[in-house]
């Protein structure tokens, strides 16, 4: 049974409405009452009500108020508003709140129980999804050890790529690191994996185990590229658990789904050895990866300096920043080096520019005890003096877009022109254009194109067109908003206007 609270100061009604309710729901609903917000909200307080119906005009906090604290309270609730007046004075505050529906007075018995039958449904449906997704959340922890058994096989199977990737999908997991640990049968002790397990969970990481043929096959993947010291700590956590066991592996650390089977493969190899976790030894392939990416971010960022699109380039300078972020000392350097190098060429070769590669003020000084020291606030400082190198510098382009804009207004002045539209046609954001418009006219463009349709407008009304047609052919909408937005534009109706030429 569902919880219903009806809030209604006059007496007569509240006991009305509050017998409807339990005549035709009796088998649904427990009907609570209140005579004004402040018994309504302690109601609310004690009580886990579903569904509250109130009227607009209550003394002290009216209904649309009770209405909010009860959403605030429970935001599920489902509200119904009664009123003796037109819902339409009301509408744009309900809506707001999320209310169902009006019930106006005097309530219509028919109204009122369609209504409430609707809203009951409502939220059978609600819960019904609701016990749906738990249900679904149990079953995929019932199916998670399968799942994760075939990813295992998948990797040690040197499965497709994409074979594998399915599999962290439907975990649910991205990792960006991982690396292997392989255990012959009599190497292998269940207590001491499942403390490493949970130990290696509570340091973030994800580990999957199932058996291969004749090993245990444990797999370690971190969320993301592991640091040197990462590694050194992961290295000690293998042999506080493990050291001493003489039929064991280790393999090197891959960095995604493709080489992670070459880990399997060098834990195999290693079993007997010394436990010694490092990484895959083909570093130049993994550099070449961040080299080409960092190449394709700076592309980007040289169509979002083209745009002026700042916002975007915060964006992509935080998932560099994340992505590199891990990397080691030595790779580090390259990469940042490398991204400040090909960034000045890009940028001199699209603005016309002539950044000397050496200019202090455009390269990244990284911290030689500690280049992750500021990282992030050296590399926008960098990206931000290239900022303003176009705001200072690119005054011709600057007026050639103002120009443009202008031209397109003059030729679209008719059509319901926006800025958007302006901007999509130069390739800017409309924040740039408009700042640029704002600048270069002193005037911003809501004002540039009721200028340019009303200098039109004048040379019509001396050409004798009638002011419907004008106000039809300009885009004003109707005669009215024209003749409002004439006036407040040179201090004459349009009438008076026309009169000076007749």
């Amino acid at each position: 049974m569902y919880k219903i609270l009806v809030v209604e100061d006059e007496e007569i009604e509240r006991k009305a409405l509050v017998s409807l309710l339990k005549e035709h729901f009796a088998e649904s609903l427990v009907v609570y009452n209140a005579s004004n917000g402040m018994e309504a909200l302690e109601i609310l307080k004690d009580e886990d009500v579903q569904i509250i119906v109130s009227d607009i005009n209550l003394p002290g906090i009216n209904g649309l108020e009770t209405i909010e604290f009860a959403k605030k309270m429970n935001k599920d609730i489902i509200s119904l508003v009664l009123t003796s007046y037109s819902y339409f004075e009301y509408a744009k505050e309900a809506i707001k709140l999320g209310v169902e529906d009006f019930i106006l007075k005097p309530v219509s018995i028919e109204k009122m129980c369609n209504t409430i039958y609707q809203i009951i449904n409502k939220i059978d449906s609600r819960n019904s999804e609701k016990n749906q997704a738990t249900q679904l959340v149990l079953k995929m922890e019932e199916i998670k050890p399968i799942v994760e058994s075939d990813c295992i096989h998948s990797i040690v199977q040197n499965s497709r790529y994409e074979e594998i990737r399915k599999y962290f999908s439907l975990l649910n997991i991205a990792p960006k690191s991982g690396f292997c640990i392989v255990f012959q049968e009599d190497s292998f002790q269940k207590h001491r994996v499942h403390l490493f397990i949970t130990e290696m969970g509570d340091l973030g990481c994800r580990c999957m185990i199932d058996s291969y043929f004749e090993v245990h096959v444990l797999f370690v993947f971190s969320f993301v590229r592991l640091s040197k010291q990462d590694i050194a700590i992961f290295e000690a956590m293998i042999k506080k658990y493990f050291d001493g066991l003489d039929q064991i592996g280790v393999g090197t650390i891959c960095m995604n789904y493709k080489s992670f089977y070459d880990s399997y493969v060098n834990a195999i190899r290693n079993v007997g050895h010394p436990i010694k976790l490092k990484e895959n030894s083909n570093l130049d392939n993994q550099l070449n990866d961040y080299l080409h990416d960092m190449k394709k971010l700076c592309q980007n960022l040289i169509k979002d300096f083209l745009k002026f699109d700042t916002l975007n380039m915060q964006r992509r300078i935080n998932l560099f920043y994340l992505e590199i972020l891990y990397l080691d000392r030595e790779t580090l350097l390259k990469i940042i080096y490398d991204f400040n190098q090909t960034l000045i060429i890009l940028f001199n070769q699209e603005f016309n520019s002539s950044i000397d590669l050496q200019d202090k003020e455009y390269l990244i000084e990284l911290n030689s005890d500690n280049p992750y020291r500021d990282l992030l606030d050296k590399i926008n400082d960098f990206v931000n003096s290239l900022v303003r190198f176009i705001e200072n510098a690119n005054i011709k382009s600057s007026n050639v877009l103002v120009k443009k804009a202008l031209a397109y207004i003059s030729l679209n002045y008719k059509s319901p022109i926006t800025l958007n539209s302006v901007a999509s046609y130069l390739g800017v954001t409309p924040f740039y254009i408009s700042n640029l418009l704002s600048t270069h006219t002193s005037k911003n463009f809501t004002d540039l194109v009721t200028e340019y349709r009303v200098e039109k407008a004048k040379e019509m009304l001396k050409e004798n067109y009638q002011i419907k047609e004008i106000a039809s052919k300009l885009g004003f909408g109707s005669h009215n908003y024209f003749s409002k937005v004439f006036k407040k534009v040179t201090g004459l109706t349009p009438k008076e206007y026309k009169s000076k030429f007749d």
